[in-house]
């Protein structure tokens, strides 16, 4: 009997519907649970997650949540754990449930179990930061301190973001600059945020110790990351201090080494460089009254000059630079300053006083009106107990109206040879 050709292809036309059929009712159905199931555990409580499980029991994510929950709503851990090890048997390339599971074990006091959850937890992802982050935490919530240090040490080579809270967080657990400098690693960064969370402890002796193997590690970095070091010190009144790490920086840095003038103790000036806004170089803070800007056309014989332009009144430019000094010790200050239509009644002066006591130990003469450049000087003695002085540009009194251009540039701060002729 011989087949009919149209009918065969009727046939095998029919069946191929049907199995489209088929697959897109198993396909609409799977999307319909899984829809379903997500909808379920979106609610993140113990009953939208059991109907999560019941339409999606190989899911480890939905056992995982449950298990969560359970430790948040019971007092008895021991269903979070079931609910935590169908995770891990699920999905045991999931660092986070064998945590959640170590957890549960914590609580249960299941010391064996608790160690082998860890020691999955850190196979599974041994270098990734958020998980190492997880870890030592719970490391040291544990009391294992030894393992916990292991695990802050893969946080701080992989994880900058975190470096701040985990040494934060290692200080207050550990509190031994020996054992937190052991696992390191050899970047300056790490070392001077380090350094970042020991002087808001205001612990300096321990700062000093992660400084100086800062230093010991030869390795480059911007010496402007360092500054705050320099201030902090400034503000502890450790000028010796400060001094030998700037010193320091200075060796290390050639670009920094470019702001020193042999036998001049101001810093960068005649405002060739760039103002740091630290340690010993210039400082800035905006005033009222007073424009400042660095003025490459007007200079006395090199670099820049300072141009501050007064409209109001008002005492000080807003720039300042600490100078470490001797006591009882001659210097002389001096300056190279014009002026362009400055009105008033008691011009700008370059001034040094003792930073804590406001003490004026120098004040240049002021100028005012008109004038071409010309040097202003004056000698003083330091005091007793003189380290540090404060040098800026300023008006006594500062109550007087102002209106004018005033520039300013070769400052220097030079310790006398020999007391000056009376």
């Amino acid at each position: 009997m011989a087949l009919n050709p149209q009918r065969t292809r009727r046939a095998i036309e029919f069946a191929a519907l049907l199995v489209c059929i088929v697959v897109a009712s198993a396909f609409a159905w799977l999307a319909a649970r899984n829809y379903l199931s997500l909808r379920a555990s979106s609610s993140r409580n113990g009953q939208g997650l059991r109907r999560a499980i019941s339409l999606e029991p190989q899911r480890a994510t939905y056992h995982d949540l449950l298990g969560r929950d359970l430790m948040l709503q019971s007092q008895d851990p021991s269903p979070a754990v079931a609910e935590f090890r169908k995770a891990v048997a699920l999905n045991p390339y999931e660092s986070s449930y064998w945590l959640d599971l170590a957890e549960a074990y914590y609580s249960m006091g299941a010391k064996s179990d608790e160690d082998h959850a860890i020691r999955q937890a850190i196979a599974v992802d041994p270098t990734t930061p958020s998980v190492a982050w997880n870890t030592a935490n719970f490391l040291l919530l544990q009391g294992n301190l030894p393992a916990a240090l292991s695990q802050f040490s893969v946080v701080l080579q992989h994880s900058p973001e975190r470096m701040p809270a985990a040494l934060d967080t290692l200080w207050r657990a550990v509190h031994d600059v020996n054992a937190i400098e052991a696992i390191l690693p050899p970047d300056p960064d790490v070392y001077l945020q380090f350094i970042k969370v020991l002087i808001v402890q205001n612990d300096a002796k321990d700062a000093q110790t992660v400084w100086s193997r800062l230093f010991e590690l030869n390795r480059p970095y911007d010496f402007r990351d360092a500054l705050f070091y320099v201030d902090y010190l400034l503000n502890q009144r450790e000028v010796s201090q400060a001094t030998g790490v700037w010193k320091q920086l200075v060796s290390r840095s050639p670009e920094l080494a470019k702001y020193s003038e042999q036998g001049n103790s101001i810093t960068d000036g005649d405002f060739s460089e760039e103002i740091l806004n630290g340690g010993f170089d210039w400082h800035y803070a905006a005033r009222r009254g007073a424009d400042i800007a660095l003025d490459s056309n007007n200079s006395h014989s090199a670099g820049r000059s300072l141009a501050v332009t007064y409209s109001g009144s008002g005492a000080d430019s807003g720039l300042f630079q600490d100078v470490p000094v001797r006591p009882n010790t001659w210097y002389t200050l001096s300056a190279w300053v014009k002026s362009d239509d400055l009105q008033t009644a008691n011009g700008p002066e370059l001034v040094a006083f003792d930073p804590d006591n406001e003490d004026v130990r120098a004040a240049t003469e002021p100028t005012s009106e008109t004038t071409a450049w010309h040097s202003v000087h004056t000698n003083f003695l330091t005091g007793n107990n003189s380290k540090l002085l404060r040098v800026h540009i300023t008006r006594d009194p500062d109550t007087t109206q102002i209106q004018g251009r005033f520039w300013i540039t070769e400052l220097s701060l030079k310790e006398m040879p020999s007391l000056p002729k009376q």
